[in-house]
């Protein structure tokens, strides 16, 4: 009987998962390993012996449900992974409860320091990420997801300080999400819950999501003090190829994100390019060169139904909110902007928008919005070519308050005073001036 009984403590422990083997879901077949600094690759993963590289643990993840949490400390990057999940069993690679390890870009002498490649059903949370000096113009940066996949999530990390290297032409990437497979796309992408603070582009973007993709859901991330274009849904980088495939970004919603302080002469905050079926609501975009601008870069390639509703741009040097540009060939079609505040922009007057501008553009309303001017700076500015716009029910102010002087740009011309720009232009006939509420 005594020795049954140790018989069966010893089995006990050792599904536990206490005495030689990873913690396992009895009958789900899953396994969660650990890692810490002071582990070691030949230990099994427990608690207790964790392994010390992720990317070991990366390596023996293989089944779907598998799970990974990392202890506190430095980490090697230039990380991989080897399979995908299921829709039911993600493979999780997350931060072990209340510590925050870190993947350093001085470890391991790789640019990519993350990468999820033509995989499904995966997850990356809780990581500090970067210390980075970039040395390409594309394949540079923090977290990569490429290729073709489905339902990956990257959230609840913090991206900072990767920079390009000193004299070299070079993007410091934070999180890229990216579909170049012409025949299978990457979908349904979750980039939430991250900060991402010091990265610097030259040509690029620090957040991106581009190429053939769809189905995207960018909510609730902070992007401050970055350098260049900082949030950009654009539908690729290599635009012929695009144009040729009939490629777009498309069904991407980007919301409750915050993208404040971003510097150069081509920093814009939010940019949506070349994409369609694109939601842009309820975001703060403030204090950047440039602030929310919707357009295409691409010959061929229009921007097509985006909706950009209950917004908060203020105090973005060069301009607040565009929609359309004089600048490329290319047309934005059937836009919705409604209940947006835009608010003291364009403080620099270097003709490019202001507080408010369309360019090249077709088929837009712009409804329940509330334009703020300020200094003696114009409160919209629609220059040619453009069709099919319509302005109502909209509230505009300036920093005077007074309606006889406030100034308008409208099809090239110029007025001075509400009453002359709504009767001159027909527009706005049930808008007011004035008393505008801006949260």
């Amino acid at each position: 009987m005594k020795v049954r009984h140790l018989l069966l403590l010893a089995l006990t422990a050792s599904c536990s998962g206490q005495i030689g083997s990873p913690s396992v879901s009895g009958d789900a077949g899953w396994r969660t390993y650990y890692v810490a600094p002071t582990g070691s690759d030949s230990n099994p993963g427990t608690l207790p012996r964790p392994f010390q590289t992720i990317q070991h643990a990366l390596d023996v993840a293989v089944v779907p449900g598998d799970r990974i949490e990392v202890r506190s400390g430095t980490y090697d990057a230039g990380l991989t992974f080897r399979a995908s999940g299921t829709r039911e069993k993600p493979i999780v690679l997350q931060n072990y409860p209340g510590e925050r390890p870190f993947i350093s870009g001085k470890r391991g002498g790789a640019q990519k320091l993350v990468e999820i490649f033509n995989r499904s059903h995966v997850r990356v949370s809780g990581f500090e990420v970067g210390d980075l000096v970039a040395t390409t113009p594309a394949q540079s940066g923090a977290i990569f997801v490429d290729g073709f996949g489905d339902d990956v999530q990257i959230t609840n990390n913090y991206v900072d300080d990767v920079r390009p290297a000193l004299h070299k032409y070079a993007n410091g990437r934070a999180i890229q999400v990216r579909g170049y497979d012409r025949t299978h796309a990457l979908t349904n992408v979750l980039v939430s819950g991250n900060v991402i603070e010091r990265c610097t582009v030259q040509d690029g973007n620090v957040l991106e999501i581009s190429g053939n993709t769809a189905h995207d859901r960018v909510l609730h991330n902070r992007l401050s003090d970055n350098s260049g274009i900082a949030l950009n849904v654009t539908g690729g980088t290599h635009p012929p190829v695009y144009t040729r495939w009939g490629l777009q970004v498309r069904d991407v919603l980007v919301s409750g994100n915050q993208v404040d302080s971003s510097r150069g002469s081509g920093a814009i905050g939010l940019y949506v390019q070349a994409s369609s079926l694109v939601v842009v609501r309820g975001n703060r975009v403030t204090h950047n060169a440039w602030g929310l601008y919707v357009t295409s870069e691409y010959p061929g390639v229009h921007s097509r139904n985006v909706t950009i509703a209950g917004n908060f741009i203020s105090d973005n040097t060069e301009a607040g909110l565009l929609v359309g540009s004089p600048f490329f060939p290319t047309t934005v079609l059937d836009a919705i902007v409604e209940r947006n505040v835009v608010v003291h922009n364009g403080a620099f007057e270097s003709g490019n928008g202001g507080n408010f501008g369309i360019g090249r553009a077709r088929r837009v309303t712009v409804r329940g919005n509330a334009f703020v001017a300020s200094d003696d700076n114009v409160l919209t500015y629609l220059g040619a070519p453009y069709q099919d716009v319509s302005l109502n029910e909209n509230c505009y102010d300036d920093y005077n308050h007074d309606a006889a002087t406030a100034l308008f740009g409208y099809a090239g011309q110029s007025y001075k005073g509400f009453s002359r720009y709504r009767s001159a232009t027909g527009q706005d006939g049930s808008s007011v001036f004035g008393n505008c509420t801006v949260r």
